[in-house]
């Protein structure tokens, strides 16, 4: 097979896969959501005398404040997503595809589903008093959305959430641990993940 025909076979595989799957995910915002959590769960650390070791079920029942925590939480979330769609969108428009299509719905359907079950999850451990099975419970549920997503976008997101669930599940072993390993999970492997992906795809 020539050159010229293998270029060919290359441009339209390029062009299917723009055409099913969304692919203009940044990795800028998967670094900047990181360093978000850091942030906040840096905030929480000094607000209330948090620490790596600080068991969250025994938080529940002093004066830790846990609607702090899920206060500083949503913040982390909101900012990280208002952020995370803005350099998502930057790289959409150089890349000359659209922000909001057929890929990218069908992207955020898959993402959501499982998230909005994780989030009915951890209401229901908040109201009955199973504090320090949230952080895992978060991390699971966080990690599935990203598997269940990853196949119409870039594979490496799928890696990403086999992380995050396996740091939930070690997280359950380690119960007293939750602080340590939301950090771990939501900030330190965003930060590493994005740069993967920073330097792959964007530079």
């Amino acid at each position: 097979m020539s050159n010229e025909a293998i270029n060919d076979l290359k441009e339209i595989r390029k062009l299917m896969e723009h055409s099913s799957k969304f692919i203009s995910v940044s990795g800028l915002s998967a670094i900047f959501a990181g360093v978000t959590a850091l942030v906040g769960a840096g905030v929480a650390y000094f607000k209330l005398g948090l620490s790596p070791g600080t068991d969250l079920g025994y938080a529940y029942t002093t004066d830790l404040k846990v609607p702090f925590m899920v206060t500083d939480a949503v913040l982390i979330l909101i900012v990280a997503g208002i952020f995370g769609l803005l350099f998502t969108w930057r790289k959409a428009r150089k890349q000359g595809q659209s922000l909001w299509t057929t890929s990218s719905r069908q992207l955020l359907l898959d993402f959501c589903f499982p998230l909005a079950v994780g989030g009915f999850f951890c209401i229901f451990l908040y109201v009955n008093g199973f504090i320090g099975l949230m952080a895992p419970s978060m991390l699971i549920f966080y990690g599935l959305s990203l598997v269940n997503a990853s196949h119409k976008t870039l594979s490496d997101v799928r890696y990403l959430g086999y992380c995050q669930v396996i740091l939930g599940c070690l997280n359950l072993l380690l119960i007293g641990f939750g602080f340590l390993f939301w950090c771990l999970g939501f900030g330190v492997l965003h930060i590493v993940y994005g740069s993967i992906i920073y330097f792959k795809y964007e530079r």
